[in-house]
């Protein structure tokens, strides 16, 4: 029941307060940067809470994080190749989910080693940082995996989306 205050109570205030329209625009930038040098799409979703009948059903995180990675589309890229960064303020949670083309090529661990780095950051509110440390972390994995090449477009937005 506390965990259903703290989401109800947290909303909109978490996003603004750590992602000011500043800090999306200095993470769009990264994105976009990132982007140029692999065939790779990054989203970062941010929910500042959870709803309360995800919480009340007591779904493991991952599934809202997958949810989200179909309502984005980031599974709909040409090679298959986007990441979504999922972020849930009011839990701290970080979710890494990968289309096909990708997590067929990178281990699990991988992506836990990825979490367990960017949460300590997250732990101490650093929300800013802790998104650029993973989007340079996710970066360096596809540029080894999906190099640049003439043909590459951008499919997916580069802004941060909050989920409201």
């Amino acid at each position: 029941m506390i965990r259903l205050f703290k989401h109800f109570f947290s909303g909109w205030f978490l996003s603004r307060k750590y992602f000011p329209e500043k800090v999306l625009s200095n993470i769009e930038v990264v994105i976009k940067d990132s982007e140029k040098r692999h065939n790779g799409e990054v989203v970062l979703a941010i929910e500042p809470s959870l709803p309360a009948s995800f919480i009340l059903s007591k779904k493991p995180i991952r599934e809202r994080a997958i949810e989200i990675f179909s309502r984005l589309h980031v599974w709909d890229t040409e090679n298959n190749s986007g990441i979504l960064l999922y972020l849930n303020l009011a839990d701290k949670a970080l979710e890494i989910v990968a289309d096909r083309g990708i997590s067929s090529k990178i281990k699990d661990d991988f992506w836990r080693k990825i979490i367990n780095n960017i949460q300590n950051e997250f732990s101490k509110s650093k929300f800013e940082r802790g998104a650029i440390l993973a989007i340079s972390e996710l970066t360096g994995i596809l540029e080894e995996n999906f190099p640049s090449d003439s043909k590459d477009k951008n499919e997916l937005p580069d802004k941060p989306v909050i989920i409201e």
